[in-house]
Protein backbone atom coordinates (compact mmCIF):
# COMPACT_ATOMS: atom_id res chain seq x y z
CA UNK A 1 0.00 0.00 0.00
CA UNK A 2 2.74 2.27 0.77
CA UNK A 3 4.67 1.81 -2.53
CA UNK A 4 0.97 3.01 -4.09
CA UNK A 5 0.81 6.02 -2.37
CA UNK A 6 4.06 6.75 -2.61
CA UNK A 7 3.98 6.38 -6.52
CA UNK A 8 0.85 8.65 -6.51
CA UNK A 9 2.60 11.09 -4.39
CA UNK A 10 5.47 11.87 -6.99
CA UNK A 11 3.61 11.53 -9.98
CA UNK A 12 0.79 13.90 -8.57
CA UNK A 13 3.57 16.67 -7.16
CA UNK A 14 5.93 16.24 -10.22
CA UNK A 15 4.11 15.85 -13.14
CA UNK A 16 6.42 13.20 -14.42
CA UNK A 17 6.19 11.46 -17.27
CA UNK A 18 5.26 7.50 -16.39
CA UNK A 19 8.73 6.52 -17.75
CA UNK A 20 10.38 7.91 -14.67
CA UNK A 21 9.63 4.52 -12.22
CA UNK A 22 9.66 4.97 -8.35
CA UNK A 23 12.75 3.00 -6.94
CA UNK A 24 11.81 0.67 -3.49
CA UNK A 25 13.29 1.83 -0.54
CA UNK A 26 15.53 -1.75 -0.67
CA UNK A 27 17.72 0.11 -3.56
CA UNK A 28 18.43 2.76 -1.72
CA UNK A 29 22.03 2.53 -0.44
CA UNK A 30 22.42 2.55 3.39
CA UNK A 31 24.45 5.26 3.40
CA UNK A 32 21.74 7.08 1.51
CA UNK A 33 19.05 6.21 4.00
CA UNK A 34 21.14 7.09 7.47
CA UNK A 35 22.10 10.44 5.82
CA UNK A 36 18.61 11.32 4.99
CA UNK A 37 17.53 9.91 8.32
CA UNK A 38 20.03 12.01 9.75
CA UNK A 39 18.48 15.60 8.16
CA UNK A 40 14.96 14.80 8.37
CA UNK A 41 14.82 12.38 11.60
CA UNK A 42 10.71 12.97 11.48
CA UNK A 43 9.70 11.54 8.41
CA UNK A 44 8.94 8.31 8.10
CA UNK A 45 8.11 7.52 4.66
CA UNK A 46 9.40 9.08 1.13
CA UNK A 47 9.18 8.00 -2.32
CA UNK A 48 12.49 7.65 -4.10
CA UNK A 49 14.02 8.01 -7.33
CA UNK A 50 16.77 7.87 -9.46
CA UNK A 51 18.13 11.33 -11.10
CA UNK A 52 21.07 9.93 -13.00
CA UNK A 53 23.58 8.51 -10.30
CA UNK A 54 21.86 10.41 -7.50
CA UNK A 55 18.96 9.44 -5.17
CA UNK A 56 15.77 11.60 -4.97
CA UNK A 57 13.73 11.68 -1.93
CA UNK A 58 10.31 12.77 -2.07
CA UNK A 59 8.46 13.60 0.71
CA UNK A 60 6.08 15.46 3.35
CA UNK A 61 7.42 17.23 6.40
CA UNK A 62 5.09 19.93 8.27
CA UNK A 63 2.79 20.12 5.36
CA UNK A 64 5.07 21.06 2.93
CA UNK A 65 6.40 18.76 -0.42
CA UNK A 66 9.93 18.71 -0.29
CA UNK A 67 12.53 17.09 -2.75
CA UNK A 68 16.11 16.42 -1.31
CA UNK A 69 18.61 14.74 -3.91
CA UNK A 70 21.84 12.81 -2.21
CA UNK A 71 24.84 11.28 -4.06
CA UNK A 72 25.54 7.70 -3.27
CA UNK A 73 28.01 8.15 -0.32
CA UNK A 74 24.77 10.11 1.42
CA UNK A 75 25.61 13.64 0.28
CA UNK A 76 22.94 16.01 0.67
CA UNK A 77 23.16 17.86 -3.46
CA UNK A 78 20.20 19.97 -2.94
CA UNK A 79 16.87 20.10 -1.18
CA UNK A 80 13.80 22.13 -2.75
CA UNK A 81 10.22 23.07 -2.46
CA UNK A 82 7.61 23.60 -5.61
CA UNK A 83 6.86 26.80 -6.56
CA UNK A 84 4.80 28.32 -8.87
CA UNK A 85 6.17 29.26 -12.22
CA UNK A 86 5.23 33.43 -12.13
CA UNK A 87 7.34 33.24 -8.75
CA UNK A 88 10.65 32.79 -10.87
CA UNK A 89 12.60 36.20 -11.19
CA UNK A 90 13.44 37.58 -14.33
CA UNK A 91 17.33 36.88 -14.04
CA UNK A 92 16.91 33.01 -13.46
CA UNK A 93 14.17 32.72 -16.68
CA UNK A 94 16.97 34.76 -18.82
CA UNK A 95 19.73 31.92 -17.82
CA UNK A 96 17.11 28.70 -18.35
CA UNK A 97 16.12 30.43 -21.55
CA UNK A 98 19.50 30.53 -22.54
CA UNK A 99 19.75 26.70 -21.74
CA UNK A 100 16.71 26.24 -24.30
CA UNK A 101 14.61 25.31 -21.15
CA UNK A 102 11.22 25.98 -23.68
CA UNK A 103 12.15 23.49 -25.70
CA UNK A 104 11.96 21.14 -22.88
CA UNK A 105 7.79 22.70 -21.86
CA UNK A 106 9.18 23.33 -18.30
CA UNK A 107 6.69 21.87 -15.55
CA UNK A 108 8.32 21.43 -13.06
CA UNK A 109 9.05 24.34 -10.63
CA UNK A 110 10.98 25.04 -7.14
CA UNK A 111 12.89 26.61 -4.74
CA UNK A 112 15.96 25.54 -2.45
CA UNK A 113 19.57 25.01 -1.08
CA UNK A 114 22.18 23.43 -2.87
CA UNK A 115 25.24 21.43 -1.23
CA UNK A 116 27.23 24.89 -1.11
CA UNK A 117 24.39 26.49 0.69
CA UNK A 118 23.20 28.71 -2.01
CA UNK A 119 19.64 29.56 -2.43
CA UNK A 120 19.05 28.31 -5.93
CA UNK A 121 15.80 27.97 -8.52
CA UNK A 122 14.92 24.56 -9.87
CA UNK A 123 13.41 24.17 -13.13
CA UNK A 124 12.39 20.76 -14.60
CA UNK A 125 10.39 19.73 -18.19
CA UNK A 126 10.52 17.18 -20.17
CA UNK A 127 10.64 16.14 -24.23
CA UNK A 128 10.26 12.85 -26.22
CA UNK A 129 12.74 10.40 -24.12
CA UNK A 130 14.34 13.59 -22.45
CA UNK A 131 14.28 15.09 -18.99
CA UNK A 132 16.21 18.33 -18.29
CA UNK A 133 17.15 19.79 -14.86
CA UNK A 134 18.36 23.14 -14.71
CA UNK A 135 19.87 24.98 -11.20
CA UNK A 136 20.08 28.29 -11.03
CA UNK A 137 21.04 30.30 -8.23
CA UNK A 138 19.12 34.16 -7.36
CA UNK A 139 21.24 36.10 -9.58
CA UNK A 140 20.89 34.40 -12.77
CA UNK A 141 24.12 31.63 -12.38
CA UNK A 142 23.75 28.57 -13.79
CA UNK A 143 24.56 26.25 -11.04
CA UNK A 144 24.03 22.75 -12.28
CA UNK A 145 22.08 20.99 -15.40
CA UNK A 146 21.42 17.79 -15.50
CA UNK A 147 19.58 16.34 -18.66
CA UNK A 148 18.43 12.11 -18.32
CA UNK A 149 17.53 9.99 -20.88
CA UNK A 150 14.41 8.42 -20.36
CA UNK A 151 13.37 4.90 -21.08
Amino acid sequence: MKIIISLVFVLSFLNVTAQQYPLKASKVPPLVKSSFAKHYPKVEMAAWMMEGLNYLAIFKSEGKSLNVCFDSKGTLIYNYFPIERNTIPAKVWKTASKQKVDKYEPDNFGKGISSDLDSVYFIGGSKEKERVFLFIDENGKLKNKFILTLD
